[in-house]
């Protein structure tokens, strides 16, 4: 994804979802890392 310049840098989204997703009180996100994608599942704020 990186060198079809989808992402700035390396390891640096999930950390950033996690901080923006705590930010706005919401619960932490899941992820499923896998060698061909990541999924990303984000609960709504109750």
């Amino acid at each position: 994804m990186k060198v079809l310049g989808f992402v700035q840098r390396f390891g640096v989204g999930i950390a950033t979802a996690r901080s923006a997703l705590q930010k706005n009180g919401n619960a932490p996100p899941d992820f499923d890392v896998q060698p061909t994608h990541v999924r990303c599942t984000v609960w709504r704020r109750r």
